[in-house]
């Protein structure tokens, strides 16, 4: 069990400030929940959709723990980059995503096996350290894959529903 020595370093400061040492005790137990340690570096893919002019680079999570961490902890994203959840079988409608220490508002695109978007949904970072107070994301529809990206790529761009993720030609 661990947590991020930067965001429990602003974390503890603020709590004793707050609520003195019972207040940074509180968290430290917080503390006990399990987060997966960061990947050395994630595998990197471009990605298309069709009809959209740029190409996006993904990292690939495509692990249990690289799929639990996520993009937790990142405090940027470049505009045509974002991650690739990837899974060997499709997921139930009810299995959705949560922002649980995530700083960066989303877009999550979810993807059926047919690699065309089934749903999109903006979602918000959640400010609780209890990750029973984050809410869960869920599609309404089975998928195979989702994307993250930016909050609001998906609507500047007029990427809906429907739409294909397509192999990248060789000169884009």
């Amino acid at each position: 069990m661990r947590c991020i020595t930067s965001f429990r370093t602003r974390l503890m400061s603020k709590l004793f400030q707050l609520g003195g040492y019972v207040g940074a005790m509180t968290f430290l137990a917080a503390c006990s929940v399990y987060i997966p340690p960061a990947a050395a570096e994630l595998a990197q893919e471009p990605l298309c959709i069709a009809d959209h002019p740029h190409t996006i680079t993904v990292e690939i999570a495509d692990t249990y723990d690289s799929r639990a961490r996520g993009l937790m902890f990142r405090e940027s994203l470049a505009e045509h980059a974002g991650m690739l959840f990837r899974y060997q079988d499709d997921r139930p409608s009810s299995a959705g995503f949560w922002m649980y220490n995530t700083y960066l508002p989303l877009d999550i695109a979810y993807i059926g096996a047919d690699n065309r978007i089934k749903a999109i949904i903006a979602m918000d970072p959640c400010p609780s350290i209890d990750p029973k107070r984050c809410p869960s994301y869920q599609p309404g529809v089975s998928y195979r894959s989702a994307l993250e990206m930016n909050q609001g790529y998906f609507a500047k761009y007029n990427i809906g529903i429907g739409r294909e993720i397509v192999a990248c030609p060789q000169n884009k």
